[in-house]
């Protein structure tokens, strides 16, 4: 995948390009260790990004924002980031899939509640609890991943958002997996986590 990097109109981050990239788009948002510390954070611990660094190949273009911020995401930085990338990519996205790792749960959640019709599909790993209110109108369907170990934040609460989730009729799937709360470069590392993505757009594409 070809990187280019974003740092213009007050936003900054990544663009990985896809060879024959999917009218989808991937929005990552990472966990605390990168928050205030540029485009180097995005690499101090084995995620995403350093996975594609190494040669993961995927069918959509991926957006990588770098948070600002040393405590949470911002949607309107988010809004400005995509509206940036659309104009390097030249051209508008059909949809999203969000993904968000650690505290990038959070913004994941708050960026669906806030989008809707935006958001194909969202993945959560090893996130805290939903924060949000759902509207119902959006179904955006939801795989949370959790660590069954992990000590940072517990299993539980990957299972209150199940639930929360589960409520408001979407589409929920909750994975507990073997290890602690570090586990995002093993869970983006499979491919099947890619082949659900895909089956969100098909179904959506039905639905339409």
């Amino acid at each position: 995948m070809h990187r280019e990097t974003v740092k213009i109109n007050g936003v900054e981050g990544l663009i990985y390009r896809s060879v024959n990239p999917s009218p989808y788009r991937v929005l990552y948002l990472h966990g605390s260790g990168a928050f205030g510390q540029g485009i180097a954070g995005l690499f101090e611990y084995p995620d995403l990004p350093s996975l594609i660094e190494n040669g993961l190949e995927l069918d959509h273009d991926v957006l990588i924002p770098v948070s600002p911020t040393a405590s949470k995401w911002q949607t309107s930085y988010l809004d400005k980031f995509l509206v940036t990338s659309e104009r390097i990519l030249s051209s508008s996205a059909a949809g999203y899939h969000l993904m968000g790792y650690s505290r990038g749960a959070n913004g994941v959640y708050e960026f669906v509640s806030t989008h809707l019709g935006q958001v194909v599909s969202a993945i959560i790993v090893s996130g805290r609890k939903l924060n949000v209110s759902m509207d119902q109108s959006s179904l955006t369907p939801f795989l949370l991943i959790h660590g069954a170990s992990d000590n940072r934040v517990s299993v539980s609460e990957a299972r209150i958002s199940y639930d929360l989730l589960s409520a408001s009729g979407r589409d929920v799937h909750l994975e507990v997996v073997d290890g602690d709360h570090y586990i995002a470069e093993e869970v983006f590392s499979k491919a099947e986590l890619y082949v659900w993505q895909q089956k969100q757009e098909h179904l959506q594409a039905v639905m339409i």
